[in-house]
């Protein structure tokens, strides 16, 4: 997940930060029914996705993916893309909890349109 749809999305991350000025961003993983599948002599857990969440306060939008731990071509991103909602049902946490309860349920209920510029 270093390279290719991830590093793609890594890359536009920064440019929505600059671009933006401020943004938040929450990545993880998501296990899928528990771990199911380790690496290394250390038994590092593998992830079945890994999300990540945008959120711009000064325009109060958000953008999100999932996207599962395999190989996808980049031009396939914007399949990838979710509310900030189903993060949280995936992940159970909750990530705009500061905002009033009206607020955070419009921002993280709505898919982003597209991809941000």
């Amino acid at each position: 997940m270093n390279s290719g749809i991830w590093q793609n999305l890594e890359g536009k991350v920064r440019k929505w930060a600059k671009s933006r000025g401020e943004v938040h961003i929450f990545t993880g993983p998501i296990y899928e029914d528990g771990i199911s599948k380790t690496i290394g002599i250390n038994q590092a857990a593998v992830p079945t996705h890994l999300y990540k969440s945008v959120y711009d306060a000064r325009t109060a939008e958000a953008i999100a993916f999932i996207i599962q731990n395999t190989e996808f071509n980049t031009v396939d991103m914007p399949s990838h893309n979710v509310t900030i909602r189903e993060v949280e049902e995936k992940t159970g946490l909750d990530f705009l909890s500061a905002l009033d309860k009206e607020m955070q349920d419009n921002i993280e209920t709505k898919k982003a349109a597209g991809l941000w510029n």
